[in-house]
């Protein structure tokens, strides 16, 4: 029996002035997880001259399909918001820039993941705490389905005052 091809994963990562330690994050990340179908997107709110050194180093790298660079400070949420609109894969995994897979992992891991989501037993998977009720913001498989039923994520500036705010309280209402 032939498998049948896997969906397309859309890989967001949300980067802020990390510089080329982000870039050495998503080389480890591509070097050890086997799966045919990534879609790869940045996107980066690193601005001004304490930014470029990250910028440089993402738009060097080549390792992205899109790069999405902010022209403005944004909080996470609405950064994931963008790169949610922009994806194209059939699931979507969020991760922040400093979130690094664990040395046991084996390189097929995401294969796994996809095959139990793809097989209708889950709607996310929380990478994080393997004890959570929702999706975490620091790392997180979903199908499109479960992540539009909760986007756009609030974010600043239209649901809070500042930056801040938002960071502090909007992973709470995206359960």
């Amino acid at each position: 029996m032939t498998r049948p091809s896997l969906p397309k994963v859309s890989v967001i990562w949300i980067s802020g002035y990390r510089g080329t330690a982000f870039v050495d994050l998503v080389n480890d990340f591509l070097d050890r997880t086997m799966y045919p179908s990534l879609e790869t997107l940045v996107v980066d709110w690193s601005v001004g001259d304490s930014g470029i050194a990250t910028r440089d180093a993402i738009a060097k790298s080549g390792l992205f399909d899109q790069v999405i660079l902010q022209n403005r400070r944004a909080c996470g949420s609405g950064n994931r918001n963008l790169g949610i609109r922009r994806a194209h894969g059939d699931l979507i995994l969020l991760l922040e820039d400093d979130v690094r897979l664990k040395r046991s992992v084996g390189q097929n891991w995401l294969t796994e993941l996809v095959d139990d989501l793809t097989m209708g037993n889950w709607d996310d998977f929380c990478l994080w705490d393997s004890s959570a009720t929702s999706p975490s913001v620091l790392a997180s498989l979903s199908t499109r389905k479960s992540i539009q039923k909760q986007f756009p994520f609030p974010s600043y500036p239209l649901r809070f005052r500042t930056i801040t705010k938002s960071q502090r309280e909007a992973c709470g209402l995206m359960t």
